[in-house]
């Protein structure tokens, strides 16, 4: 919990610090140079600008549907990549197992008596 206050605390002196810098552009009627302005003010200020917006969206009944409506196309969208992974992924898996199961059921073979020794005189005769 110490460690949520000291982010939460820090978060908090970031968007102050982007309030001040904010007044003195208004005051000064220029921006500040970009090298002037924390990366870390600049994120806090920016999240804290885009929460406060998603909030007052959410407040209307529009603004919800849009904002579900946006989720949910979104959220659509990468369940049909992952279902399109899926199903072009098949027939290389098909043809792996496929492999695998040939391969363990060779290996079995080999292990009777009788197919080895047929396997072992195929091959000296074909030169292998």
């Amino acid at each position: 919990m110490e460690v949520a206050q000291h982010f939460w605390d820090a978060r908090v002196a970031d968007v102050q610090a982007g309030w001040s810098l904010l007044q003195e552009a208004i005051s000064q009627k220029t921006l500040p140079a970009w090298d002037k302005v924390p990366a870390n003010v600049l994120y806090s200020s920016l999240s804290a600008l885009i929460g406060v917006q998603l909030l007052v969206t959410m407040l209307t009944s529009r603004g919800r549907r849009i904002v579900f409506d946006t989720v949910e196309t979104i959220l659509a969208i990468i369940l049909i990549l992952i279902l399109l992974a899926v199903v072009i992924g098949l027939p290389l898996g098909i043809v792996f197992l496929t492999l695998k199961a040939a391969s363990f059921l060779f290996g079995l073979a080999l292990r009777l008596p009788l197919v080895a020794s047929v396997v072992a005189t195929v091959s000296r005769t074909l030169g292998y």
